[in-house]
């Protein structure tokens, strides 16, 4: 590697752009081989096999050689989807100047990985993206050997379960997969029991008891939440319970709420929402599901989590073209997913989680029954004593440090009383 570069990954909004608004906590990887190729699980979400990934890394100025780590691509060992992968990249770089690339291939054989890191450098050279350096493994595990294919430099790749990165992960609860088929399967619907069917949609801006009911499921939520931070209920055990998953289904389908769910899974809660949320998937099916697949890929997306919540996101758009007849919801769906692509090929898919967080709370805070709905009196009172305690379930359920940490001006709640 030229001039022996310092490389570091920055936890921020986006990797190829800088948003004042949200703190730097850049994470040093340093320049070893052996600690790039441990590191790169925990920036994947997966080990990687049998496949060429391709580090972007951007110098990080005034330092000649420190870089700061880019889009993070992997690609099956085939000339295609390397081609794919490049122009993924390319496009997430929005034609900033003086990129370069890393090359860490995973293969049983050498001459494989040497023909294929060989046609990326060619490809890459083509897009102005020159690469500093390729290295090849026969599989990334702890002491496992690693080679220089230019200088014939060996090391061991370092402890997958001691580098920074890692711990990172470890701090956020990320979800690391052992293989590409164990992420590639994680959301395959449930088929050994029934599935969760959400009672019949109704818009709640027009319907003042779909609008209390919608109050009532945010509470069943936020409850369940708080009970697994304070240790009053597992986790594992929230996901069995029927009426918290259709809860989240309801919820994740209305037209003006369902960011309330991003909201909760801001900071610590993320690896909590991230569980009822992938549980819901497996278990609904549908338009429910394919909107439930758009606010999990948000959620990953907020918590370090790129390549599951790019993975989710592409899952959703091939269900989103599947079916004959799209539900009432799949418009808004279809929306929401073309934004998050933006995001991630822009790099900014963490700032639109905040934006989305945002939403929640404002929806949140400024729920009401529609103004045209020829509502009774007590439905009034009914609406008004559920609205009390979700505003009360919201203030508890809700990290309020993390949100205040990434929205400069975090909302006064309004009085439950």
């Amino acid at each position: 590697m030229e001039d022996n570069p310092m490389t570091f990954f920055d936890d921020t909004s986006s990797n190829t752009t800088t948003d004042p608004d949200i703190p730097h906590y850049p994470i040093l990887i340093g320049s070893d081989p052996g600690a790039i190729f441990a590191a790169l699980p925990s920036m994947m979400g997966f080990v990687p096999d049998r496949s060429l990934i391709i580090v972007g890394i951007i110098p990080e100025a005034p330092h000649s050689t420190r870089f700061r780590v880019g889009p993070v691509v992997r690609a099956d060992l085939a000339e295609e989807s390397i081609d794919d992968a490049v122009r993924a990249m390319d496009h997430a770089l929005c034609d900033m100047e003086d990129v370069r690339a890393l090359l860490y291939c995973v293969h049983p054989h050498r001459d494989v990985a040497e023909e294929y890191s060989e046609f990326a450098d060619e490809i890459l050279d083509g897009r102005d993206m020159r690469v500093l350096g390729s290295w090849w493994a026969t599989a990334i595990e702890t002491g496992a050997t690693w080679i220089d294919l230019e200088s014939e430099e060996t090391g061991e790749i370092a402890p997958l379960t001691n580098n920074p990165m890692h711990s990172h992960s470890a701090v956020h609860g990320a979800k690391v997969f052992s293989s590409r088929a164990e992420l590639d399967h994680w959301l395959d619907p449930t088929t050994n029991i029934q599935p969760l069917y959400a009672r019949t949609f109704v818009d709640s801006g027009e319907s003042d008891k779909e609008s209390i009911a919608i109050v009532r499921d945010a509470i069943t939520v936020m409850e369940t939440i708080t009970e697994i931070v304070r240790g009053e209920t597992a986790l594992e055990q929230a996901c069995t319970r029927r009426k918290v998953l259709l809860a989240i289904a309801a919820l994740s389908r209305d037209e003006r709420l369902h960011p309330l769910l991003v909201t909760l899974s801001v900071g610590d809660r993320a690896p909590i929402v991230r569980e009822l949320l992938a549980e819901t998937a497996r278990k609904t099916r549908t338009q429910v599901r394919r909107r439930i697949l758009a606010l999990l890929s948000t959620v990953l997306a907020g918590n370090g989590e790129g390549m599951p919540a790019f993975h989710t996101l592409q899952r959703c758009g091939e269900e989103l073209r599947r079916p004959s007849r799209a539900g009432e919801i799949d418009a808004l769906t279809t929306l929401m997913r073309g934004h998050l692509w933006q995001g991630h090929m822009e790099g900014k898919s963490k700032a639109q989680m905040i934006r989305v967080a945002e939403h929640g709370v404002f929806w949140a805070i400024n729920w009401g029954l529609p103004d045209e709905a020829e509502t009774t009196e007590r439905l009034r009172r009914e609406f008004t004593q559920h609205y009390a305690t979700f505003l009360n379930c919201l203030e508890e359920a809700v990290d309020w440090d993390a949100f205040s940490a990434c929205v400069p001006s975090a909302p006064d709640l309004p009085d439950s009383a």
